[in-house]
């Protein structure tokens, strides 16, 4: 895709090519931010150590932090735009990856021979690639209906799954996450039963999960499945593993580098079960 892209350059500057890495590296998604451009970071010098992209010209990480506020990554994008970065990777949050594909899909409008490209990373909200879909944005990762549909398959073939509690962030992405976990239970997985529902406010706002597992306690609810990421997946869990009840979780980003610390022991209280990215064509690849 950046071969591609900067091929269609006209004769510029041989320097780097600049990725903007919008992410939150401040407040409490800051741990989640930085596992993500260290990520990011390291494959651009994968890369150039083996010689770069297009004639030899190396990629060059621009970390920016939004601090996880919707205007932080508005400005950061018009300032990477007014710097001359033609790219921009972001995945930490699906509100402020639609930012993004709303405010590149007005400029490259109007700015046509100097578009940027969004190259979104774990943004996975369905819609992105469906009626929000624009030539500028390139997702790498499988969208909340593929995850989702993975879980329930799984969920279905369990025996100990009967009961399914739903938790999950009140945003685009979390509402995605329990629309389709509603339709997949309901047509796929009829031999399940959903207990609960429950949407909570995102990004690190919740500090107390005892009264959320409370609930899940008193519904009878022997797995949750949930879309929570960051501090609100490892506060969860602590607090389920601190008030002893026993569940599966099932999820998508519940056991993130960052939050393997900040869970410690309390992770392996209830069996977990991910949805895991892998190359089933080429055993040799790397994951992340």
């Amino acid at each position: 895709c950046l071969v591609l892209f900067s091929g269609c350059e006209k004769k510029e500057s041989k320097g780097p090519i600049k990725i903007a890495a919008i992410e939150p590296l401040s407040g409490p998604y800051a741990a989640v931010g930085k596992d993500i451009v260290d990520h990011v970071s390291y494959y651009a010098e994968l890369i150039n150590n083996n010689g770069g992209i297009y004639e030899g010209r190396k990629i060059e990480v621009v970390a920016m932090d939004n601090a996880m506020k919707a205007e932080k990554t508005t400005e950061l994008l018009r300032k990477a735009i007014d710097d001359g970065v033609r790219f921009i990777t972001q995945g930490g949050g699906s509100s402020h990856a639609l930012n993004i594909i709303k405010q590149l899909d007005k400029y490259n409008a109007r700015n046509p021979g100097k578009e940027v490209l969004f190259l979104n990373h774990s943004a996975v909200t369905t819609s992105f690639t469906n009626e929000n879909c624009t030539f500028f944005h390139f997702r790498f990762d499988a969208n909340v209906d593929m995850k989702v549909a993975a879980l329930v398959s799984h969920m279905s073939k369990d025996k100990d799954v009967n009961k399914v509690y739903l938790f999950n962030q009140n945003y685009v992405y979390g509402q995605t996450f329990r629309k389709t976990a509603n339709k997949m239970i309901k047509n796929n997985a009829p031999n399940l039963q959903i207990v609960g529902d429950e949407l909570i406010a995102p990004f690190g706002k919740v500090q107390d999960f005892n009264p959320y597992v409370s609930k899940i306690k008193l519904s009878g609810a022997d797995t949750v499945l949930t879309g929570n990421w960051g501090p609100d997946a490892y506060r969860f869990v602590n607090a389920l593993a601190d008030a002893g009840v026993k569940v599966k979780l099932f999820g998508i980003y519940i056991s993130q580098p960052a939050g393997i610390s900040a869970m410690g022991k309390n992770l392996l209280h209830n069996n977990v079960v991910i949805v895991k990215e892998f190359n089933p064509t080429n055993p040799k690849a790397s994951s992340s």
